[in-house]
């Protein structure tokens, strides 16, 4: 977990293992600190090795991790805050949307790990504070954004197309892709948080999102959803409510009727709502009891 608002405020990097033998989930690390106080960002993993962060508060870097340092990357073509990041492939990644100075924007860029930028395809539509869910290696969809419309990217193609609308509109929310425990050819996007507690499911396949089951406690604002990287669970962390420094986990073990939120064990260390989160290989970062 990484950064969090306000920026004012330090926030260390915690290192988190969600399914210890040992009852010890916080994990000692040698992650040197972020090199800038961040909130507001987005990130990927690339090749399921090299997290990569980039955006933020009136900011247009992008750092990768890279031996337990940050490393600069290939700048953004403006500042983002509030962006959203699609992993196109191992060495690939678009970072679209968020806000300049002054509004949302459309445009995109495409990053590459060996330093390089090219513009990417316009959004349909200006999106800040956005959701971005890749479903597989040819196709992504974009969500949210104080909107209900979504969109589908052919990432082979680089265009976009509408995709099917969600009942409520959302900003600042979460979003991730899970397998069915029973079926792992059935996958679902599940779409939660801003000022509601109502979770939405869309199978992948249909054209029709529903309505899951709600989140637990109430709203979650500026929350972060990661898949395991296994795609059997979703982790949602943080957020703007009475429960920043919870985690919770989205399953759904046999049809969308079965799925259901289940608050874990553990709690952050710090406060956090508008961080970035994501998974990274315990081969590469091992899980050293705190």
């Amino acid at each position: 977990m990484i950064g969090g608002y306000p920026e004012s405020k330090e926030f260390p990097i915690e290192l988190i293992d969600i399914d210890s033998k040992n009852g010890s989930f916080r994990c000692k690390h040698n992650i040197k600190p972020f090199p800038k106080r961040y909130s507001q960002t987005a990130a990927v993993l690339l090749g399921g090795k090299v997290p990569a962060v980039c955006g933020g508060q009136a900011d247009k870097n992008c750092y990768l991790l890279k031996n337990n340092s940050w490393v600069a990357g290939p700048n953004l073509s403006q500042t983002r805050r509030g962006p959203m990041a699609i992993t196109l492939n191992d060495t690939a990644w678009m970072v679209a949307g968020g806000a300049d100075s002054s509004a949302a924007g459309t445009t995109s860029d495409i990053l590459s790990l060996d330093g390089s930028r090219r513009k990417g395809p316009n959004l349909p539509t200006k999106i800040n504070h956005g959701c971005a869910v890749k479903i597989n290696d040819t196709t992504a969809i974009i969500m949210g954004g104080y909107q209900t419309n979504t969109y589908y990217y052919s990432i082979d193609i680089e265009q976009w197309s509408q995709g099917p609308s969600v009942s409520v509109k959302r900003g600042s929310q979460a979003c991730g892709l899970l397998e069915d425990l029973a079926d792992p050819n059935i996958k679902y996007i599940v779409f939660t948080g801003y000022n509601n507690k109502i979770t939405e499911i869309l199978q992948v396949g249909t054209n029709k999102w529903v309505r899951g089951p709600d989140f637990l406690p109430k709203y979650n604002y500026a929350s972060h959803m990661v898949a395991t990287p296994d795609r059997k669970s979703l982790v949602l962390s943080g957020g703007d409510s009475s429960y920043k420094k919870q985690l919770y986990r989205f399953q759904c073990s046999n049809g969308i009727g079965s799925c259901k939120w289940e608050k874990l064990p553990i709690t952050t260390l710090h406060d956090r709502y508008w961080h970035a989160s994501v998974f990274v290989p315990e081969s590469d970062y091992p899980c050293n009891a705190n």
